[in-house]
């Protein structure tokens, strides 16, 4: 590993030279080092001087800036940064011999660390006062938290003299804060603070090693107590900037007022030279600087989030105890990793010696994390694991939980290696961690949920009171088990009941003593919905070694004790449980409430004594609630959402201009052209010209004057500047109608040149081969010269040219584009400036940049000129360039011809062509379907710019388990947004080998074309596959789910009733990726074949979980054309016309509710589409002929054991009490 150590340097040569001497006597090998220098001086000519002045050094770049600040320094050097560790070490210190060494060491020693500092000690430029000691030297940067390592929280900081982090992470989190750190004589701080709290909020650890060791100057004007009292009063001001996240260029006016504050003060107040008054004196100043600060800055009052709930609300820990669990582990990790919403993970795994390939599973997911490979949908994820004996599950699991460093308010749980998360886990515990302090919610279960053989055979709420839990009766004698798997703590309550040792104590009742021990503390609170699953299998441990689990219980509680608790609890006291619940749908409201728990009470008093309890039970007290507290929100993303602020854009910088192993000087401009950011050269603007500096003498050789040069001369240096930052030499380009180029004369030596050009004067271009630089093909763009080589060009551009593209036939327009195209290499870029016409109330440009931006994803967003027409920084052509070089051809006047300005569109060219490669055409059917796999199923998946969800409902896909096959094609409508570089990225992964599958078989394509709707894309999608009628076919929107082991229970349901061809789940709804519904309703087939899923006559049947076989949608298929929001309504009718509806008590699919979703905002037009197609009369003497039957049934089927047949039973109870319900709401009034 190699590290760059960064030295950011402010006017102190003699001291950076000694700095500069240390680093060059580093024990770490010269090759494993570089050093970079940034000097903000703002002296250029003794920077220079200094610079060339050191000798002896092979790895140092020096560069110098024009502008100050040590954030902006930092910051330039992490951008200059060319490896995975950067160090940063003030120029006034004196880093140890072994500096670097060690700091790679500990890098590699905690792979969880984001940022490690080290010890700083003080050079004391002369002897420091008495009363300079204890907590005063901490404001000196002297820095010992002991000879241990430690990880850093609240009350603990480091130190910017001595501290290194990871690069990219760093770069992850924008780097410092531009706003904060100092600025030559203002002592602003927090930069660090800032950031560490980012890479923190990112689920990194912070962590101080002592052996990371330096010695700091510590100048003779900081001993006195007037520098003190000022640094106290800069550090309040930096706090509120800091915490209020305000951008504050008024240093200037603060730093006039802080100077007459701090006379004034100090004349206030007689400070004796005393280290406590010091210390009290200071924070008197502090307070004083916070509220200065205040009064010259507007400011929001709502804090940005501190330390404690900032790592509350952002990080969720997780540990997996695993032990040889090759079998099961991917499908463990998975579900931890595919959990979605506005959070970070930190997960470990905690292995005890695996030797069954655990290990080389753990390896590749570590791999795929760290290389991006994995598309993850949360903020970030920190994966780590580790191998060693341990004594046994809860001993791995203390172990795992040490290896983090988690805030006390911080939730956390573990997950068993052969048991998974269910989808939108965390962000329910990321809401619930918003929106209720820890006296309210620190410990949360969520329902019993139970797999077998991938299949859900059990899912129930039961209650269980807080009492129950205290007396240690959750033993699955005197009251049912506290399933572990979805239970999640507060850290402050893992570490009361000093968890960490008391649970190594046990070998299988570990679990049952936490939630014992919990229960002093904390309320238990129970949710309805499950967020984990606990897999049943032939061999666990919970079964195998029960005796021992039970002598465990007696050791600790004994039955007798736990037989009077239960007594005396129902005898003599109210239970009562908390739960959580939503108050309302769809709003997701949740509230807490406290309910009767009697019934629970009384059925396990019975159930162990025999008898019933003395005290009489009403079954109307268990139902009756007591709302304790609501929820300050909905349900949605916290307005905490970490955006990373943009104190600079990093980027790797090209190796053209990375000259290492030298000394040399490097001018920092504000302004650099960046595809990445792009936006600002949409339009020509005045303040381009500063990026333009020293950049016309190197292309025209003289001084351009922007008053008087004409439009070209813009034009070129733009371009010339773009290729100078992203094309290195050596880079093949193409130059589109360049006649005599200029850009093309001066790169010619450098680079290999292309130019197509007809040369037959458009444009007033030229007409003969005189002065053509580079190789010419004489012919136009667009029309597929085989001359020019496909995939060919690095970047091809035009300047002054599209403008004059014929605007008759505009279909030459794609042909210019895909002939650009065609020739452009992957991955390279397509750079084009038209020229373009203000005047005062139109605005012309050709046709052509329009349909450049209406097919092509481009790097920068089409500006309306509208709304720049009237900007100060727009730049125009003046009038006297105007007269000077284009009046003799248009012969009008500048105010009636109109200001020419220019008009630019990059766009860089996708890895691939729009159509995915692989086609199931092209493969042989019959092998797909064999008739040896029993199961296949057939998904399609409509999209149009879903890139935020569609990974999502991809793995909701591809992870389904079991002996099944699925053949999965994703019908893109011309997605503009990234999402075909999604499906690209799928397509290369299921075509590898990939833990993410879990089945035999995943036949993964897509395509993207436009099409007329969803429905429309739907069926597309259904005819590129080969199905045979039994089969089950889906479709899954691309920001919907299909549940876990959805299919497993398909092929479950298809082998012993073979007669179902039509089969749903209840309606299961996620909101901001947490469940906030699940609403079984019993539909018969008669219902939905007389179009009564109407929202009015009866709830609409949910599409999200719908499988049907081919037969049926061969038959129905027609029903979908004509619809663009009700043909899922539509079908349904169609489908009940030739089979009977089966529901499924367990959710298959889950829909997510989301602001602005067609189904929301549209929905008077699908009522519309609905009424057209059959008549709202029609359904209403449907519903009142149906009511009087009063014979409906539903097809029931209940999945239980995976080895007895799934339950199946004509359900007409269930029917009979909806049916009322909904009689009595459409017939109310």
């Amino acid at each position: 590993m190699k590290i760059t150590i960064a030295v950011c340097t402010y006017n102190r040569f003699a001291w950076l030279k000694r700095c500069l001497e240390a680093l060059k006597k580093q024990t770490l090998k010269p090759e494993k080092f570089d050093i970079i220098v940034v000097d903000n001086s703002l002296l250029k000519t003794d920077s220079t001087a200094f610079r060339d002045s050191l000798l002896g050094f092979r790895n140092l770049e020096y560069i110098i800036t024009d502008k100050s600040g040590l954030s902006y320094a930092r910051n330039i050097a992490i951008d200059r940064c060319q490896t995975p560790i950067i160090a940063f070490i003030d120029d006034d210190a004196i880093a140890a011999p072994d500096w670097a060494e060690k700091i790679i060491k500990a890098f590699n020693r905690y792979p969880a660390a984001g940022v490690i500092g080290g010890r700083v000690n003080p050079i004391w430029e002369e002897e420091p006062p008495v009363w300079l000691k204890g907590k005063l030297l901490g404001c000196l940067a002297v820095l010992d938290w002991g000879n241990e390592d430690i990880y850093i929280d609240a009350g603990k900081w480091l130190v910017g003299a001595n501290v290194a982090y990871r690069t990219d992470i760093l770069r992850k989190c924008g780097g410092f804060n531009l706003f904060l750190g100092r600025k030559g004589s203002i002592l602003l701080a927090h930069e660090e603070l800032s950031t560490n709290i980012s890479i923190q909020l990112y689920g990194y650890d912070v962590l101080y090693v002592p052996s990371i060791e330096v010695r700091h100057l510590i100048q003779k004007e900081r001993l006195s107590k007037e520098w003190l009292l000022k640094d106290a009063m800069w550090e309040g001001a930096s706090r509120v900037i800091y915490e209020h996240d305000i951008e504050n260029t008024n240093l200037i006016e603060m730093s006039n007022r802080f100077e007459r504050l701090l006379v004034d003060l100090q004349n206030e107040h007689d400070i004796p030279d005393q280290t406590e008054r010091i210390i009290e004196a200071r924070y008197i100043f502090n307070t004083s600087g916070r509220n200065e600060c205040k009064n010259l800055i507007r400011f929001s009052n709502k804090r940005k989030s501190d330390f404690y709930f900032s790592n509350i609300i952002s990080v969720i820990y997780i540990v997996t105890p695993c032990l040889n669990a090759a079998n099961t582990i991917d499908q463990t990790i998975l579900s931890v990793l595919t959990q979605a919403g506005d959070f970070s993970i930190r997960y470990h795994v905690q292995d005890g010696g695996s030797t069954d390939g655990t290990l080389e599973k753990l390896t590749l997911w570590k791999e795929r994390l760290e290389s991006d490979v994995f598309p993850i949908q949360c903020k970030n994820i920190v994966f780590t694991f580790a191998s060693n004996a341990d004594h046994g599950m809860y001993d791995a699991l203390a172990k795992g939980f040490e290896t983090m460093s988690i805030p006390p308010n911080a939730f956390m749980t573990w997950i068993n290696a052969d048991d998974i998360l269910m989808p939108g886990a965390f962000a329910f515990i990321h809401y619930i961690a918003n929106q209720f302090k820890p006296e309210y919610v620190s410990w949360l279960s969520g329902s019993a949920s139970i797999i077998k053989e991938d299949i859900n055979i059990l899912q129930t709420c039961r209650p269980t009171p807080t009492d129950a839990v205290k007396h240690g009766l959750c033993d699955g004698i005197h009251w049912h088990f506290l399933m572990q798997e979805g239970i999640f703590f507060r850290n402050w309550l893992w570490n009361k009941v000093g968890a960490g040792k008391l649970i190594k104590n046990f070998k299988y009742a570990g679990d049952w003593d936490l939630w014992r021990l919990f229960a002093h503390y904390a309320y238990l609170i129970q949710f309805q919905f499950p967020l984990a699953a606990s897999r049943l299998k032939e061999g666990q441990l919970s079964q195998r070694h029960f005796d021992i689990y039970k002598k465990e219980i007696e050791s600790t509680v004994t039955a007798q004790e736990r037989s009077d608790a239960l007594r005396t609890l129902v005898d003599e006291q109210e239970l009562k449980q908390r739960i959580l619940k939503f108050k309302d749908y769809p709003s997701g409201k949740l509230i807490l409430v406290e309910t009767g728990a009697q019934g629970q009470g009384h059925y396990q008093y019975h159930k162990h004594f025999g008898n019933w309890p003395k005290k009489r039970f009403n079954n109307e007290d268990d139902k009756k609630e007591h709302t304790i507290l609501e929820a300050s929100s909905v349900l949605k993303p916290s307005k905490e959402s970490q955006k990373k602020r943009n104190n600079i854009e990093f980027k790797e910088t090209p190796s053209t201009n990375c000259l290492r192993g030298q000394q040399k000087i490097i001018e920092i401009e504000n302004m650099k052209v960046d595809p990445d950011n792009f936006n600002d050269f949409t339009f020509a603007r005045r303040s381009h010209w500063d990026l333009f500096k020293s950049l016309d003498i190197e292309l025209f050789g003289k001084k351009i004057d922007c008053e008087s040069a004409e439009l070209k001369n813009y034009q070129d240096l733009l371009v010339f500047a773009f290729i100078k930052v992203n094309v290195p030499a050596g880079s093949n380009i193409l130059e589109v109608d360049g006649g005599h180029s200029r850009i093309l004369k001066h790169f010619s030596k450098t680079h290999e040149c292309w130019n197509i050009d007809a040369l037959e004067g458009l444009g007033n271009g030229p007409k003969d081969t005189k002065n053509i630089h580079g190789r010419l093909i004489r012919d136009y763009m667009g029309n597929f010269n085989p001359e020019l080589p496909d995939n060919y060009f690095d970047f091809v551009f035009s300047i002054s040219a599209l403008e004059h593209v014929p605007q008759g036939d505009t279909s030459f327009f794609d042909k210019i584009i895909d002939d650009i195209n065609r020739v452009l290499k992957p991955g390279g870029y397509s750079f084009h400036l038209l020229d373009v016409i203000f005047n005062s109330n139109s605005f012309w440009t050709n046709k052509i940049i329009y349909r450049i931006f209406e097919r092509v994803k481009t790097c920068n967003a089409f500006v309306n000129p509208e709304k720049i027409s009237n900007d100060p920084d727009l730049y125009c052509m003046s009038e006297t360039a105007y007269n000077k070089t284009w009046f003799h051809n248009t012969k009008k006047t500048y105010s009636t011809h109109g200001c020419p300005s220019n008009l630019s569109v990059l766009w860089k060219k996708n890895m691939e062509d729009v159509v995915g490669s692989l086609s199931l055409k092209n493969k042989n059917s019959v092998s797909f379907i064999d008739n040896q796999q029993q199961f296949a199923f057939f998904i399609v998946t409509p999209s149009l710019n879903t890139f935020e969800t569609i990974d999502q409902t991809i793995q909701s896909v591809i992870s389904q388990a079991g002996n099944l096959s699925i053949r999965y094609h994703v019908q893109d409508g011309g997605s503009t947004d990234g999402t075909i570089d999604k499906l690209k990225h799928w397509e290369e992964v299921l075509t590898s080998q990939t833990p993410d599958i879990k089945c035999q078989c995943v036949n993964f394509t897509w395509s993207s074309e436009p099409d007329q709707g969803v429905y429309d894309a739907i069926i597309k999608g259904f005819d590129c596959m080969f199905i045979s009628p039994d089969n089950f076919m889906t479709w899954i929107n691309a920001d919907d789910v299909l549940m876990p082991s959805a299919l497993y229970s398909l092929c479950k349901i298809s082998l012993d009733h073979p007669e179902v061809q039509w089969i749903g789940g209840p309606q299961y709804v996620i909101k901001n990726d947490a469940p906030i519904l699940e609403r079984d309703v019993p539909t018969p087939t008669a219902i939905i074949r007389e179009g009564l899923c109407d929202g009015h006559y009866w709830h609409f049947l949910q599409q999200e979980g719908m499988f049907f076989k081919k037969r049926l949608w061969f038959k129905s298929r027609h029903a979908l054309r004509g619809f663009k929001l009700a043909g899922d309504w539509s079908l349904w009718r169609e489908l009940a016309r030739h089979a009977e509806y089966f529901q499924c008590k367990k959710p298959l699919g889950a829909f997510r509710r989301r602001k602005g979703q067609l189904s929301i905002t549209r929905l008077d037009e699908y009522k519309r589409e609905m009424d057209t197609a059959l008549a709202p009369d029609s359904r209403a003497e449907a519903f009142t002929r149906l009511h009087q039957t009063r014979d409906l049934r539903r097809n029931l089927i209940k999945l239980g054991n995976p080895f007895d047949k799934p339950l199946f039973e004509k359900d007409q109870t269930a029917v009979q009490k909806e049916f009322e319900k909904r009689w009595k709401k459409v017939n109310k009034g």
